[in-house]
């Protein structure tokens, strides 16, 4: 409302959202995909990002969304069946806590105010529905942040236990990747705009860098290959398209399947040592 500058606005957008809207449509074609694929990976699913590695041999039509806009459906895809039913479980467990604990009565809250974390959490739960809200970091901590607002018994550890240990342990270990891969991936954020600008070297020193903070990331390899035939592109050395074949080379080793790797590593092929 805001941005455009008009209070209808968002009673106009909500009220053309409707079961014929094209970007509905396109999505129940990737939903309907993505069931054959989850026959074929039912059990462990496809780890995390497999959707978009995999999706060019399950499509119906030709598209790439790095996203399922389903994030229900993208649970199920990343880690399998189980998955999915452990993440059922954690938002049934939510409301089971605020029955259980009053929520709604207002222990220790205001009633409006549980009501209102109520209303939020149930919207963003039928939201993620259609959409990738969680895979964005500070939404998938709002949400948690009103999760653990409820003031339920069975979250609250009375005195120092062995259960509290653990707990303080495992957010603890949460806390320290989920720094350590955004460091990682910021440096590679700069990297590739950098590479985008035309600053090739500090590119290439930003995502070597990311690579050493993120060694198991194929897609840093490639976003440093692309930097480097932009490089060998601008400079005329022959150099940096050796260099980026070996890059492309050890991304398809990790990623036999992805096309984007196997596209560019056969523009390459004549580099290759």
């Amino acid at each position: 409302m805001i941005i455009q500058q008009d209070p209808l606005f968002f009673a106009t957008r909500v009220s053309s959202i409707g079961s014929n809207a094209p970007e509905f449509q396109i999505r129940f074609v990737y939903w309907k995909d993505s069931l054959r694929m989850i026959s074929d990976y039912w059990l462990g699913g496809t780890g995390g990002g497999g959707w978009s590695v995999l999706q060019h041999l399950y499509q119906s039509q030709d598209y790439y969304v790095k996203f399922i806009h389903n994030h229900y459906i993208q649970t199920i895809l990343d880690v399998g069946v189980i998955g999915g039913l452990a993440g059922l479980f954690i938002i049934g467990l939510f409301y089971w806590n605020a029955g259980r604990g009053n929520f709604l009565e207002g222990t220790g809250m205001q009633e409006n105010e549980s009501k209102g974390i109520l209303l939020i959490v149930t919207v963003m739960f039928v939201h993620i529905g259609f959409d990738f809200d969680l895979t964005y970091p500070l939404i998938f901590a709002m949400l948690l942040t009103l999760i653990l607002l409820v003031p339920s018994p069975t979250w609250t550890f009375r005195q120092r236990t062995l259960p509290l240990i653990v707990a303080t342990l495992m957010v603890a270990f949460a806390a320290t990747s989920f720094l350590w891969l955004s460091l990682g991936y910021v440096m590679k954020s700069n990297g590739m705009r950098a590479s985008v600008a035309g600053d090739f070297d500090k590119a290439r020193t930003q995502l070597d860098q990311a690579e050493k903070w993120i060694p198991w990331s194929s897609t840093i390899l490639y976003e440093s290959a692309k930097n480097d035939v932009r490089r060998g592109n601008a400079m005329k050395n022959r150099q940096d398209y050796v260099s980026a074949a070996a890059k492309m080379d050890k991304a398809h080793e990790m990623l036999p399947k992805q096309t984007l790797y196997s596209d560019l590593l056969e523009e390459l092929s004549i580099y290759k040592n």
